[in-house]
Parts: structure tokens; sequence; C-alpha cells
């Protein structure tokens, strides 16, 4: 029944109590036996069709509220999983394990599941904010990974490479006639494996920092994070000996040229190490790569025979890189300096050195550990590996 068909028997009740009451007013005495029994029935009758009433009205005034709830809920901008995923991670950044949901506790832990099964328990993988921040730094103080090939896998199984050596193979004419037979000619062909190598770094924050809302917690965290393992795979993918870490670059390096001096790097002995290197190779982006201290000892060569102007060149337009003989360079501070029996130059496409991570870059917070002192360490922890797949695609300079 409707409530207003409620009402209506409502009004219809409430008419024949007033009747029975009338009558009695009217005769001046009291009910008699089956008009109290009438009465009390309508009474009942009455007091229900109310209660009735009025959970009906209830019932429309919650569908009212749910239906504006329901309307606020679809009118706001929908939250991604990304998005609840940084709220929950810079809440564990800032007051830690306890203060989370287990709903926000659930979404750390999943995220963790699915990129990568090798993090120890407690650490979660760092938020996009704090990655971003994090590779930016680590690129500005490792130049070297703006050239060299980056490669992300999922898990941190060592990889293994076909390789292959092509530069003295080349097609012939066949020499005998229709039907001749092609002679056939036999593939160079090597393997190379990266395996990867746990990096770690560790800062603390004080419990106050921690809980100031107008610090930049996350930013802060990954330029800080990020100069260290940047200084860390700079010197590594330059100098690497692939025992518990990555192989270098200069490791791999093939031998291109043996100095005259111990102390200085003639232009000759520069051509004589563009020229090491295959042209293919040349033309695929090749450029040098040393120190800032190494750069400005060529600033003060010159072509020489006569020819005072420098052999170093700067750029006149934006965007075109300074050069040496003609190519661009990269300032590497892993890289050695000029002295006895060092390498403090190669030369090369860099990009055939492939640099890897493995997994994904996690992070936990310590509380217990420096709690007397009331700060917080962070633990970061990524995993690396590297290797020069080419050995002839990279040559350096050995000093005498």
């Amino acid at each position: 029944m409707t409530i207003k068909g409620l009402l209506e028997r409502k009004s219809a009740v409430y008419t024949e109590m007033q009747a029975l009451a009338h009558n009695a007013r009217k005769e001046n005495r009291s009910f008699t036996d089956e008009e109290k029994i009438a009465f009390d029935k309508a009474d009942k009758d009455y007091n229900g069709i109310v209660e009735t009433i009025e959970r009906m009205e209830k019932s429309k005034a919650y569908e009212a509220d749910f239906a504006q709830k329901d309307e606020q809920v679809n009118n706001e901008p929908k939250v991604s999983k990304e998005e609840r995923y940084a709220h929950a991670f810079n809440k564990y950044l800032r007051f830690g394990n306890g203060e989370l949901t287990a709903a926000e506790k659930q979404l750390l832990v999943e995220e963790r599941v699915n990129v990568s099964d090798n993090n120890a328990k407690g650490a979660f993988t760092v938020s996009t904010v704090l990655y971003d921040q994090f590779v930016e730094t680590m690129k500005y103080f490792a130049p070297i990974l703006n050239e060299v090939n980056l490669l992300r896998t999922a898990s941190g199984q060592k990889m293994d490479f076909t390789t292959f050596n092509e530069t003295n193979k080349s097609a012939a004419f066949i020499t005998g006639g229709q039907g001749s037979t092609v002679n056939e000619t036999e593939m160079d062909f090597g393997t190379a494996s990266i395996d990867v190598h746990t990096a770690a770094t560790m800062v603390k924050l004080s419990w106050e920092l921690l809980q100031d809302n107008e610090f930049n917690l996350e930013g802060e965290l990954g330029r800080l994070l990020g100069e260290r393992v940047g200084r860390l795979l700079e010197e590594v993918y330059t100098n690497g000996s692939g025992t518990n870490q990555p192989f270098g670059i200069l490791t791999d390096a093939g031998a291109g040229v043996t100095a005259a001096s111990s102390s200085v790097i003639t232009r000759n002995e520069i051509i004589n190490l563009i020229h090491s290197i295959d042209p293919a190779y040349r033309a695929r982006g090749a450029k040098f790569m040393f120190n800032d201290s190494t750069l400005a000892a060529f600033k003060q060569l010159t072509i020489g025979t006569g020819d005072a102007r420098p052999l170093w060149v700067p750029s006149m337009r934006e965007g075109e890189p300074d050069t040496l003989e003609g190519f661009g360079y990269v300032i590497n501070q892993a890289m050695p300096d000029i002295a006895t029996g060092d390498t403090p130059m190669v030369f090369g496409e860099m990009s055939c050195y492939y640099a890897r991570e493995a997994g994904s870059v996690s992070l936990r917070r310590l509380d217990e550990r420096f709690a007397d002192s009331l700060v917080s360490g962070f633990l970061l922890y990524g995993r690396y590996g590297g290797k020069l797949l080419k050995s002839d695609a990279v040559k350096k300079i050995t000093m005498a």
C-alpha cells in the first residue's frame, strides 16, 4: 500500500474511533463490552498505520539521501590506482606502517608483488613521484646513462645475449656461372651475459621533518638517493670489474691506441683512435668519453703544424654539441685522469653498452633502529647490471 492509501486508511480508522466515543458521550455512559473491543481494535490499527507511514517516510528519505550521495560520487573525478598508491606511499614515508589503513597496506603489498617477487618483506616499490625524481637526478650525476642502452627487466635472472662480429664479412658474386654453388661463410659469434647485483644506500631524517607537510619529502628523497646511486652507477658502468658489480665499459672496450707519453695525448693519437673504430660504428652516433680534466687538456691542444686553431670546437648553434675532431663527447667524472698506464679516453658507439635495472627500486622505512634519536632511516635498494656487448664498437687510449 502507498503512503497515500495508508493516510486514507488512517483517516477512516480515526473516524470510526471518534464515532464510538461520540455515541458514548451523547448517551452519557461508558463503552459497552462490544464498543471497548471495537475501539481497542481501531486504536491498534491506527497505531500500526502510523508506524508503517513513519517507516515508509524514513525509507524515502534514505533513498533520496543515497541518491544525492551517489550523484556527488559520480560527479567527482575518478582517483586512479597510481594516485591512490602515491598517497599511501607518501603516508608510509611520513608516518610508517602503523598509520596505514588495511586497504593502503594491501595496495602497497600488491604493487610490490606485481612488479617483482625479489623485494624483501617490509619494503615497498617507490612511488612514481619519487622514482621520476630519482631517475632524473641519477642521470645528472651519471651522464653515461644518457648514452648507453638502458634495459629494464621484471626479474633478475641472468640474461644471455648472442653477439656477432661481421666486420670483415661480405657477400660475393657467383663466379662459376649458372648453377654454381654459393660459398659458405661461417659466422663469428659468441655469447655475453648480463647479471645483476644489489646496490643500496640509507639516509636518516628527523621525525619533525617527516611530519612537516611543507617539506617535499618524496622529491627531496628522490634527489638525495638519486645522487648517491648515480655516482655509484657512473663508477661501475665505467670501471666495474664484473665481480659483485657490473662490467664497466672500460673493462670490455677494445684496445685502440697506446699513447707514446704517460702525460700527454696528441692529436695524431686521437685521430688514430677514431679510425680504429669501423666506419659503420662511427656513423651511428659515435662519441668520445673522458673526464673534465682531460677536456681541459684538449682545450689547450691546437691542430698543429703551424695551425694554431684549437682542436676543441665550441658549438655556435643552439642544440648542437661542442666537438672534438668533429665528434661529440660525454663528460664522465669516473673516467681516469691522464696518467701512467691509465685509460683516460674511449671512443665509439656507446649504445653497444647495455645498462640493466632488474625489478623495482624499493624503499624501506626503519623506525626502531634509530628511535632513541627521534629519527627514521630510509633504506633504498635496486638491482643493476651492465656490459659492453661489442668490444670492437668502443675502443680506448691507454697511456704509456
